[in-house]
């Protein structure tokens, strides 16, 4: 953890709470932050800090993250290639559900390992010379600027669309077993894509 920003502070007992009255931000020759102020009275005195949590993640564990989710689309792209070459073999309602699992999927996986790192990057400094304002938090909270929720709803998205095509698939796969002869109905298709892909 390394400090973001902190104040110096007083009890209020009249306001209940913590103010900022009469009190600055400093720093000496020596480059340590500290406090001052004017009125020395003040027998509830404290410094609110706020800390930037240093994430440090494991090499290993990265590059296992890349192979694992590189030879999962390897496969993927592999099965729906397959499927795709000998569709006329078993019909067009099992190739269809099943490269659309493989795609949705393959998604996924694309977003998840080129979306995974914060392309934002915070600087841990200390705010010592700012307004001598109370943090909201002990932790330090930087606001989303874009990407990362971009990335969430994109993952949720395909998850979800990916549990769908599995679902749909289950219900092909059940229909086949009642009706063996004559198959699936003709309009499975049409409904599979837009229950498939429509909104999770």
């Amino acid at each position: 953890m390394s400090l973001n920003d902190f104040a110096c502070v007083f009890w209020s007992y009249s306001k209940n709470d913590w103010i900022t009255d009469g009190c600055t931000k400093t720093m000496n020759s020596s480059g340590i932050a500290g406090c001052s102020c004017k009125n020395k009275q003040k027998a509830n005195f404290a410094i609110l800090m706020a800390y930037d949590i240093n994430y440090n993640y494991s090499k290993a564990l990265h590059w296992i993250s890349i192979t694992g989710c590189a030879l999962s689309v390897l496969g993927l792209c592999a099965t729906a290639l397959y499927q795709i070459i000998t569709r006329k073999s078993r019909g067009g309602n099992p190739t269809l559900l099943v490269v659309n699992i493989c795609t949705s999927m393959t998604i996924f996986y694309l977003l998840f390992v080129s979306g995974i790192n914060n392309p934002v990057q915070h600087v841990n400094v200390a705010r010592v010379f700012g307004e001598n304002i109370v943090p909201e938090s002990d932790h330090h909270k930087y606001p989303d600027e874009g990407p990362c929720t971009a990335v969430t709803a994109l993952l949720q998205y395909f998850l979800l669309a990916t549990f769908t095509w599995n679902t749909l698939y289950g219900i092909n796969v059940y229909m086949l077993f009642q009706s063996s002869v004559s198959g699936t109905p003709r309009w499975f298709p049409k409904v599979s894509m837009a229950v498939g892909w429509g909104p999770h």
